[in-house]
């Protein structure tokens, strides 16, 4: 727990959300740390480009998609929806995550838990009914996916600076609403690899544009340094709410309502921003460092406040709600999953003509 909470103490420094005497000193040793983590990605790209050891060819397809950046970007709905464009085509499709934050270091696949996946692969898992390979060996995952699944495309999750495996197709997400944070490295800021490493990618994808009213100053950027990548943009909308029953309910109805925010993900500024545009009102709101596990401790708090603020809504994410288990469900309290879908706006045909074409290559 106390290392938990280090980890959130650093991140808020890096995203520059405290400030002070204190704060401005412990910034400055993150900097010149930051210079090391420079000098390691460096060396691994130096070792890279001397191809002593060539990436691992897998035995199928593989389409990488991942980010610079800290998360916040949107991988995991971006993974659904090229998911099911790929099994649309006819494809057998696997999906290949790290699980962070997960209890268990074993290879998982499909019907666990939240503890044992981490809270994306499960989500993934529930959301697709595909195989979903789970582990830091990302290799081992990809054999399994193709010897035991008889998988022909593999999506490799959070995998753009995975160097091991050779990949036919590079993705990479860039979040509108932040895009670079403070163009700083880990971890001073929450850039994994400088901006200019986005000339790597085969697509970068400006994501949540629909949130920001304009992108072109972004897109310019981009362009500025990744020039033959096809540059797109994406939506994130949402959809509909459910129940942790399933039940459906229509997005109105929300409006007006008094509500509390539960999230524990990169980004809650976005999900806040889409609550509010459907009208309605946060008069309570929790958020907690990325795939934070709830404990009993953490929900008491939570339902306590609700219940003393005199509010019986509570609005979360689609990835939160499958660590929903320690809810005390007997509660006056209703909890609605905010269910949103990623769409391709500019540039649709060309971009999944591009991956029909990473495909069919030999």
């Amino acid at each position: 727990m106390m290392l938990e909470k280090l980890k959130e103490y650093i991140h808020s420094l890096a995203q520059d959300k405290r400030i002070g005497a204190l704060e401005s000193f412990l910034k400055a040793i993150l900097l010149f740390l930051s210079f090391f983590y420079f000098f390691g990605i460096l060396l691994t790209r130096f070792v890279h480009n001397l191809k002593i050891t060539a990436p691992k060819k897998a035995a199928c397809k593989v389409i990488s998609i991942g980010n610079i950046t800290l998360g916040g970007t949107g991988k995991t709905p971006f993974v659904i929806m090229l998911a099911k464009h790929l099994i649309r085509r006819g494809h057998k499709v696997a999906v290949l995550i790290r699980g962070y934050r997960r209890k268990s270091g074993n290879l998982r696949c499909q019907s666990e838990n939240a503890d044992t996946m981490g809270d994306e692969g499960y989500l993934l898992s529930k959301e697709l009914g595909l195989p979903v390979l789970v582990g830091a060996d990302r290799i081992r995952n990809m054999q399994e996916a193709v010897n035991k699944y008889n998988a022909d495309v593999v999506i490799l999750d959070d995998g753009f600076q995975h160097w091991k495996l050779k990949r036919d197709l590079d993705i990479v997400l860039v979040n509108a609403l932040n895009p670079f944070g403070n163009e700083r490295l880990i971890p001073r800021g929450v850039l994994r690899e400088p901006v200019s490493s986005l000339k790597r990618a085969d697509v970068v994808v400006i994501t949540k544009s629909n949130l920001l009213g304009s992108y072109g100053a972004l897109g310019l950027q981009i362009k500025a340094v990744s020039r033959n990548s096809l540059l797109i943009n994406s939506e994130h909308r949402p959809i509909n709410f459910m129940d942790l029953e399933s039940a459906v309910f229509e997005l109105s109805f929300v409006q007006g309502k008094e509500v509390c925010l539960l999230s524990a993900i990169a980004d809650p500024f976005s999900f806040e921003k889409m609550v509010l545009d459907l009208g309605a009102k946060i008069k309570l709101k929790f958020e907690f460092e990325d795939h934070h596990r709830w404990s009993g401790k953490d929900m008491d708090k939570i339902t306590g406040q609700c219940l003393k603020n005199g509010l019986n809504l509570i609005i979360t994410t689609e990835k939160d709600a499958v660590k929903m288990s320690r809810f005390d469900r007997s509660l006056n309290l209703q909890i609605l999953i905010l269910k949103i879908e990623v769409e391709i706006k500019e540039k649709k045909d060309e971009f999944f003509s591009l991956i029909d074409r990473a495909l069919k290559q030999a």
